[in-house]
């Protein structure tokens, strides 16, 4: 079974264009319109929080249980947080394209040239600033248009990550090719714990559960386990032991292939090595 975690570095603006889209599972903010509209100073302070500590924790684990770091990153969290530039230079990661900012998704709403203007410009502002070649895409949110999809294989990108609707790889009918990588929705710790309220060591047991039944069914057919953690929620003191010890006892099964997507995305290429 092929097995990688997948880090969310997302920032959030306190007031979005006012064309955004944003997506219903993203608090943050201002408050309601009107007498009552106030900055919601913990929320958004929360997600900061992500940023300049819980991705450290986050790597830190991660190194110690020799797994190469795949990070999700988005334009914005790229140029304005320069500790995470520099420790991702510094040190051998996957960075995937994240869009623009988590209160930036990509919906039906946008022209399609204006989408493309959208993807080729995430694109280009992340890989500037990381000095890297991103070849992976989980959109905001997971956000997409009908047309996204081709866009995507259009402006180079080889793997999107936004599908979680398998348990295999499998190809778009997109020209040429892009692949997709479905990760979990339900092992999201967003998902997870802030929507659905799991208890940490809840999650940390579903995080292993889910994994004990993945290598069983992969026996007879390989299987891909992939998730998303978010620095604001898993890179919290008394709940990243509870990742981290989930995280141990995956990488110590057997049958487990501790990999990338870059490397699941290669292997596919190579008939009858996937």
């Amino acid at each position: 079974m092929a097995f990688y975690p997948v880090v969310i570095v997302e920032y959030f603006e306190e007031e979005p264009p006012p064309v955004s889209v944003v997506a219903g599972d993203v608090y943050g903010g201002l408050g309601p319109g009107g007498t009552m509209r106030h900055p919601q100073v913990t929320r958004v302070g929360n997600r900061d929080y992500g940023h300049r500590v819980g991705f450290f924790r986050l790597m830190g684990l991660l190194q110690e249980l020799s797994i190469r770091p795949v990070i999700a990153i988005d334009a914005m969290s790229a140029e304005a947080y320069p500790a995470i530039a520099e420790w991702i230079a510094a040190h051998d990661v996957q960075v995937i394209a994240h869009g623009r900012s988590v209160t930036q998704a990509i919906s039906s709403r946008m022209r399609p040239d204006k989408e493309r203007q959208y993807i080729a410009d995430a694109k280009a502002r992340i890989d500037a600033a990381l000095g890297v070649t991103t070849k992976g895409w989980l959109g905001a949110s997971s956000s997409e248009s009908g047309h996204t999809l081709q866009f995507l294989a259009d402006a180079g990108f080889e793997y999107c990550l936004d599908w979680p609707n398998d348990e295999q790889p499998y190809y778009f009918g997109t020209t040429p090719a892009l692949l997709s990588l479905p990760p979990l929705l339900d092992l999201s710790d967003n998902q997870a714990i802030n929507a659905r309220g799991l208890y940490n060591s809840q999650y940390g047991s579903t995080l292993v559960k889910a994994a004990e039944r993945l290598v069983a069914d992969g026996a007879s057919a390989g299987r891909l386990l992939s998730f998303t953690l978010t620095t604001f929620t898993s890179g919290q003191p008394a709940r990243s032991h509870y990742v981290k010890e989930a995280l141990r006892a995956i990488t110590a099964m057997d049958g487990i292939w501790v990999t990338t997507p870059a490397e699941v995305a290669a292997a596919m290429a190579v008939p009858g090595q996937a």
